[in-house]
């Protein structure tokens, strides 16, 4: 091979290297500027609800269904501040308006913890305490209550198809059976 041919075949490869060393840059800029843009961009949220599960029709609800609307239902009746109007009877949700503008009147505040929901074939006995406080003042008292609910049918905001219909005290009840 002559020294100008080998001198012509170092060249053109040369010039190749060259146009490759060109668009492999411009391809690497391409791709840092390109990056850049998707790491400065805001993340892509998607937001789905979960209302796919379907509500059974069915009126029959199981004694842990009762338990747990029990603990809601009176919490909404007697807390402050809490509201769910699905679970109460168009009386309840009176005496808790009412209840309510007397404790605000007198700046008070009422919580009721439940610490036992028993249910029998005929009543439901909740055994609770009743905390009432007046700015940093608190007692606690205990507040033994007798439940009726009633069957409605479920929807969203009342899962469990049923209502609040009465709240008593235990003895309140046996007296007037003595009575009678």
């Amino acid at each position: 091979m002559k020294f100008v041919d080998a001198w012509d075949s170092i060249a053109k490869e040369n010039k190749n290297l060259k146009i490759l060393l060109f668009s492999m840059s411009l391809v690497a800029i391409f791709l840092s500027i390109s990056t850049f843009k998707a790491v400065v961009k805001d993340p892509l949220v998607i937001e789905r609800g979960c209302y796919s599960k379907i509500l059974p029709t069915q009126k029959n609800t199981s004694e842990d269904e009762i338990k747990q609307f029990v603990k809601e239902a009176l919490e909404a009746r007697f807390n402050f501040g809490l509201s769910r109007p699905s679970f109460l009877s168009i009386k309840q949700k009176e005496l808790r308006e009412r209840e309510q503008k007397e404790l605000n009147s007198r700046n008070m505040k009422q919580v009721l913890v439940i610490s036992e929901v028993n249910v029998q074939k005929d009543k439901i006995l909740v055994k609770a305490d009743r905390l009432i406080s007046v700015g940093e003042i608190r007692s606690a008292f205990s507040f033994p209550l007798l439940v009726s609910v009633e069957s409605t049918d479920r929807s969203f905001d009342n899962p469990y198809g049923l209502v609040l219909t009465e709240v008593s005290s235990p003895n309140s009840k046996e007296q007037k059976n003595e009575d009678k």
